[in-house]
């Protein structure tokens, strides 16, 4: 029997536009299947990663429990936190306080002999200010108040200890060195000692705070009758208050 050819060869049909679309045909419902079932997959993925981080994070805060410190601390609060400020440690007993302020701490602050002139050279030698325990020595060589100012000013800038000229506008108080301590509390009083040969006026910026001052800590008047006289402005003395009734200082 013979064979006279396939249906379509050689007639002008697309035979191979329509194996292609034959074989979309067929794919296209797997394609939409397997997209699904990708995007099914990347969405449990991403939610497995959110599960594992907030678990970490439960973790870490479970974690916080286990620490003894942290059921030991205790807190404080103050109803004139502009007045009295409170902490408390582990060791705090619960509890209402009253605290009564008398007085707060309070540092020292001298206003020395007053002379004629800021400008005027007073003399040379060696200047040395104690306050409480610690000594700063100023050198100086035909020193002005204005150049023993800002030796003091230089010299002390680590220590608290700082220096002004002030001028009595009348003329009889003179202009004088104010010096004034950051250090407050009992014992740092200020006090001024001058040797070296000391040359010119230069002595009499010599100054010792009067001994036995009396519990009100009064700064010391104007001397009518010696109106440059040294004179404590302030001393220095530790807060003074009590806490339910408990004097403390």
């Amino acid at each position: 029997m013979a064979i006279s050819g396939i249906p379509g060869l050689g007639s002008g049909m697309d035979v191979r536009g329509m194996v292609d679309a034959l074989v979309s045909a067929e794919a296209a419902p797997k394609k939409v299947q397997l997209d699904r079932l990708e995007k099914s997959t990347t969405a449990k993925v991403s939610a497995l990663g959110q599960f594992r981080s907030a678990l970490s994070t439960f973790q870490t805060a479970l974690g916080k429990l286990n620490d003894p410190a942290l059921f030991e601390k205790r807190g404080a609060t103050s109803s004139a936190a502009d007045t009295v400020s409170i902490t408390a440690d582990a060791n705090a007993v619960p509890g209402n306080y009253n605290v009564q302020v008398f007085n707060l701490a309070q540092s020292s602050k001298v206003a020395l002999a007053g002379f004629d002139n800021a400008s005027d050279a007073i003399g040379s030698g060696t200047l040395t200010i104690n306050v409480g325990d610690e000594a700063l020595d100023i050198e100086l060589s035909e020193a002005s108040l204005t150049d023993i100012r800002d030796a003091i000013n230089a010299a002390g800038k680590d220590s608290g200890l700082s220096a002004t000229i002030v001028s009595d506008p009348s003329g009889e108080g003179g202009s004088r060195l104010v010096l004034s301590s950051s250090e407050s509390g009992t014992g740092n009083d200020i006090s001024v000692a001058v040797s070296g040969d000391a040359t010119g006026e230069l002595g009499r910026l010599a100054f010792a705070p009067p001994s036995g001052t009396d519990a009100d800590f009064e700064p010391s008047p104007i001397d009518a009758d010696n109106p440059r006289a040294a004179r404590v402005i302030s001393y220095s003395r530790d807060a003074n208050l009590a806490i339910d009734g408990i004097n403390l200082s």
